[in-house]
């Protein structure tokens, strides 16, 4: 009797842990939502195959919307991916179901608008983690007509990195419908909210007429909301939709998006306006990194001792480490001199900081020729040698300028490889341009109208709102070969 006892105790054990493995694995299966292997690589993004209601469907009166997709995809690379505008009142819930994903609202969408639903870049399938390679957009109306107005625009940086999604993660374009009321995007939540594609486009499709004001913002916290503390933005002309103007195109805005290419620290590009330009301890560190140090290790410049490919129109970014000198004094004290025949140039300071000073030369050194900068501070005497590269390394670079502006237009080229390698000229408006003595390599060029005609870029304020100066970048690197002349790089406002 006994013996049988521990017999159904036996099976009785082996069947609990059977039905525990099968709950584990029932559990597991459903958890992850992956299809069965096997076969080829899959290379192919997740494709759309029904969405309720229809593209451009009228008089919706439901609180859901149905989106089947192909195969499965990531639950939650589709939150952060979508985008609806103008923003639904209430919560949204999300079902799944398979393939399947049900968008529930909590409160009835309003009367009379048109919602644009929009599933950015950064949706990708389960399998290979494969991301759309173009926005998905639909829209639906409460009423009985859809609107049709369009925004066509990019956000620019000074980087021709490779785009990543990384980048562009958080990058939104918010839209106020505005009526001479001033907008702070700091409260004001947006009428409208758009995804920035990885190389910087965004399109704002099915809007109202109305007047709008726009802003690009690195929303970090995903509220379509500028938050001054960490958030980056960007502001621009208002603009007007009407029956005469239902497409506005080349709606840009400038923003830093990679330290690297910020030059706010290290030109004389940028004014002292902040107007929520952050990532100043990533500029700063990127900007410490380019300069090199002299042997007493309390003044550092931007070229290496003994560089030998400088150009003979440089500019020495030159830093001042717990140095206590007056401006005037070390001006005084400074001289750049050719050692081949004694010679001193003469030179230009601008001050970038207390402790930061860009020096450069009033006049082009001459080719394949030594020089050293000598400083002079507290009877310390602080030197960096160098020479010139020769003439076979420098080139030229002429275009047109084309604008319906009456200032004046201000250049910069600025090396993609090393930002403190720049030149820069002021021009006038419909004039051909010209950069002489170029040290041969790729550069990035950029363009300004100086609307205030104080030298300097201003990057406009978000509020009150002031739009910033008009802008140009050229699409692509620009590469200088030596001994040669690139023609017709022109610039169009």
């Amino acid at each position: 009797m006994v013996f049988k006892f521990n017999i159904l105790i036996s099976h009785f054990k082996n069947f609990v842990l059977l039905l525990i493995v099968s709950v584990c694995l029932l559990i597991f299966s459903c958890a992850v939502q992956e299809p069965p292997s096997g076969g080829e690589d899959d290379t192919t993004p997740p494709r759309i195959v029904e969405i309720y209601p229809a593209d451009n469907t009228v008089n919706f009166s439901d609180n859901k919307i149905r989106i089947t997709f192909d195969e499965y995809v990531d639950r939650r690379s589709f939150r952060e991916a979508l985008f609806i505008t103008p923003k639904p009142k209430g919560e949204i819930k999300l079902n799944w179901s398979g393939k399947e994903v049900e968008i529930e609202f909590s409160k009835p969408l309003e009367k009379n608008r048109t919602y644009v639903f929009t599933i950015g870049k950064l949706l990708k399938d389960v399998n290979r983690g494969n991301p759309i390679t173009e926005p998905i957009t639909f829209a639906i109306s409460t009423g009985s007509a859809i609107d049709s107005c369009k925004i066509f625009g990019k956000v620019f940086d000074l980087s021709f990195i490779p785009p990543t999604s990384e980048i562009y993660r958080n990058l939104v374009v918010t839209a106020y419908r505005i009526n001479n009321q001033d907008i702070n995007p700091e409260v004001n939540e947006p009428d409208f909210v758009c995804p920035v594609a990885p190389d910087g486009k965004f399109v704002f499709n099915n809007l109202p007429f109305g007047k709008y004001r726009l802003f690009a913002i690195v929303d970090n916290d995903r509220n379509y909301l500028f938050n001054k503390d960490f958030d980056n933005i960007a502001v621009t002309n208002d603009l007007i939709l009407n029956q005469d103007i239902p497409v506005v195109k080349n709606v840009n805005f400038f923003l830093d998006l990679d330290p690297k290419f910020t030059t706010e620290n290290c030109l004389k590009l940028f004014d002292t306006q902040t107007s929520g330009f952050k990532g100043s301890k990533a500029n700063v560190k990127w900007f410490m990194n380019q300069l090199f140090f002299d042997s007493t290790g309390f003044v550092a410049f931007s070229y290496k001792e003994e560089s030998d490919d400088v150009s003979v129109n440089p500019s020495i970014v030159t830093f001042l480490k717990n140095q206590k000198i007056s401006k005037l004094d070390l001006i005084t004290s400074t001289e750049l001199i050719n050692t081949s025949n004694e010679s001193k140039s003469l030179l230009s300071f601008f001050w970038i900081s207390d402790s930061i000073v860009n020096i450069s030369t009033t006049e082009k050194l001459d080719f394949s020729t030594k020089y050293i900068l000598k400083l002079r501070i507290n009877n310390s005497l602080h030197s960096l040698k160098f020479k010139t590269a020769p003439v076979r390394k420098f080139g030229s670079l002429t275009g047109n300028i084309y604008a319906n502006f009456e200032n004046k237009v201000i250049i910069f080229l600025i090396n993609n490889d090393n930002g403190l390698i720049y030149y820069n000229n002021v021009f006038d408006i419909n004039s051909k341009y010209e950069f002489k003595n170029v040290l041969e390599g790729n550069y990035i060029l950029f363009a300004y109208i100086d609307m205030n005609e104080d030298g300097l870029y201003n990057r406009g304020n978000y509020f009150p709102h002031l739009a910033g100066e008009p802008f140009f970048i050229y699409p692509e690197l620009i590469k200088i070969n030596g001994n040669w002349t690139l023609e017709n790089v022109n610039i169009n406002f």
